[in-house]
């Protein structure tokens, strides 16, 4: 199983990754639909919270939830 990778970040203890989502929105890239590098593993609880993010604006999250979590 993996971990949800907003959790993660956060420095709480990690929840199980429930889904998957697509960086690059499937109705807009759907040749990535299966491509890992395109996929994120979350719970969830974030899955709502990041619905969306494109990568750069993820990324973006992500770091600052690492820095809040020092």
């Amino acid at each position: 199983m993996e971990e949800c990778v907003v959790c993660v970040a956060r420095g709480k203890l990690t929840s199980v990754a429930e889904h998957m989502h697509h960086i690059e929105r499937f109705e807009d890239a759907e040749h990535l639909r299966l491509d890992r590098a395109n996929l994120v593993p979350v719970c969830q609880r974030c899955h709502v919270e990041i619905e969306g993010m494109g990568r750069m604006e993820l990324d973006g999250f992500l770091e600052q939830l690492r820095k809040e979590a020092e």
